[in-house]
């Protein structure tokens, strides 16, 4: 199992990376098998503090005492733990996001058509945007996409107003912007 994706992805994480993984893990909105903490548990052990071994057979020992061995059922719950692992991976990343973050919760608010919230939510988000230090790939990115949320509020709520040469500007600028940021990158590779 040394060779395994979980046992090389937790290899990678610090201590305090695998405090977060831990609560992820347990948390029962992302993992409702306990199989799943056990092998982590097992596992952060024998990684990070040289309990334990890596083969199967002693893991599969681990997890289900006098039970005979059967591969495939080690393989089931390294395979929900590595998806567990992956989930959290990329909660990470958009936790780490603010703005991203504040997108989600525009289109949750859109798509319970909760337009009081949706407003206060747009218009900070704006302010953030607009109080951004770089107009970079990252800050046109998030001015289309906030502009395509506004479209499909007003659509939904069936607005005169459609603000749609903004998201046009926008979806240009951005073009432009990723285009320029694309060729930058390759010329820099090719020196």
């Amino acid at each position: 199992m040394a060779a395994n994706k979980v046992v090389l992805v937790l290899q990678t994480m610090d201590k305090k990376d695998l405090k977060m993984m831990e609560k992820f893990v347990r948390s029962p909105i992302y993992n409702q098998h306990q199989d799943v903490i056990n092998l982590f548990d097992y596992l952060k052990n024998a990684l990070h503090e040289g309990n334990g071994s890596l083969s199967n057979e002693a893991i599969f020992a681990h997890l289900f005492p006098g039970v005979p061995f059967e591969i495939q059922k080690l393989h089931y719950v390294n395979s929900y733990l590595l998806k567990t692992i992956e989930a959290y991976f990329a909660w990470k990343e958009w936790q780490d996001d603010e703005m991203e973050e504040s997108l989600y919760l525009l289109r949750a608010y859109r798509n319970r058509k909760i337009y009081d919230q949706f407003e206060r939510t747009y218009k900070l988000l704006e302010k953030k945007l607009e109080k951004h230090p770089y107009r970079n790939l990252q800050h046109h990115s998030l001015e289309y996409k906030l502009r395509i949320e506004q479209i499909k509020a007003e659509a939904n709520r069936r607005s005169a107003d459609m603000h749609l040469q903004e998201l046009s500007d926008a979806q240009d600028t951005w073009f432009a912007v990723e285009k320029l940021y694309n060729a930058s990158t390759m010329i820099s590779h090719q020196a």
